[in-house]
């Protein structure tokens, strides 16, 4: 088969021969060389594939008690690391801590707030976890002045 200048050569993988179109377009294109002498600029459809859906990467909600120091907000997980996304009350001078793990129980990262003392602050942290799979969980935590984690709350991923 010869090539005609102008003509878009759809490849399907899996068929054998030219597809119909292409056929087409193609004889259409040599009677209009044949008539008057010039090639003829014809283009064949061109097939196009419908976009590919992007699936969300999926969220957990956390809320951490103790007394009245509370955490809640959301943890986004991805591939190859996690978001929290906190509120954080502090009743009386308190911390909060979240610590991302993989599927072996290690430690991968680690974030805390700064001393709070009755006031409420909010903020996002990002907690990578460079390895295939990202974290296997995280673990939100509240502390002491003392620094002692007075409750802990695990979160698996989705």
């Amino acid at each position: 088969m010869e090539f005609i200048a102008g003509i878009r050569w759809i490849v399907r993988t899996g068929t054998t021969g030219v597809p119909r179109r292409v056929k087409a377009a193609a004889a259409v294109a040599a009677a209009a060389v044949a008539l008057t002498g010039a090639p003829a600029v014809i283009a064949a459809p061109v097939a196009t594939a419908a976009p590919v859906a992007i699936a969300a990467d999926p969220s957990s909600q956390f809320d951490v008690r103790y007394g009245a120091t509370y955490g809640v907000g959301t943890i986004r997980w991805h591939q190859r690391s996690v978001d929290v996304d906190y509120s954080f009350k502090a009743g009386y001078c308190r911390r909060l801590y979240a610590f991302a793990h993989d599927a072996n129980g290690n430690e991968r990262a680690r974030r805390s707030t700064s001393l709070h003392c009755d006031d409420v602050s909010s903020d996002t942290w990002n907690l990578p976890v460079d390895i295939v799979g990202g974290p296997r969980y995280v673990v939100i935590c509240i502390a002491d002045d003392d620094d002692k984690y007075v409750v802990c709350e695990q979160y698996n991923r989705p």
